[in-house]
């Protein structure tokens, strides 16, 4: 591909833009969650409210190398994200060659 095929970079005040209407558009999804979900490249957080009155054995919380689940014992979870990490494949699966 040309050079003059690929699209121009943004400027630093597109790119600002952008990058605010994408941090918009994520806190509005965020907001209708059950929880938060906030990471950075070692750290992963995830919040949830549960009430008061609960101890740790109320809580059913899992997680492995492919099921995050998280809730109150006898209730539908809080978060599920089991059945996305386990269904998940990359796009691109043919061999790299040189």
């Amino acid at each position: 591909m040309a050079d003059s095929d690929r699209p121009a970079s943004p400027t630093p005040e597109e790119r600002e833009k952008l990058d605010k209407e994408a941090k918009q558009k994520e806190d509005e999804e965020q907001s209708k969650l059950p929880y938060k979900w906030s990471q950075t490249i070692g750290d992963l957080d995830i919040t949830a409210s549960i009430p008061g009155n609960m101890k740790g054995r109320d809580l059913d919380v899992k997680i492995t190398k492919t099921t995050l689940k998280a809730g109150i014992k006898g209730q539908e979870p809080i978060i599920d994200v089991g059945h996305f990490i386990q269904s998940w494949k990359p796009e691109y699966t043919t061999p790299l060659t040189k």
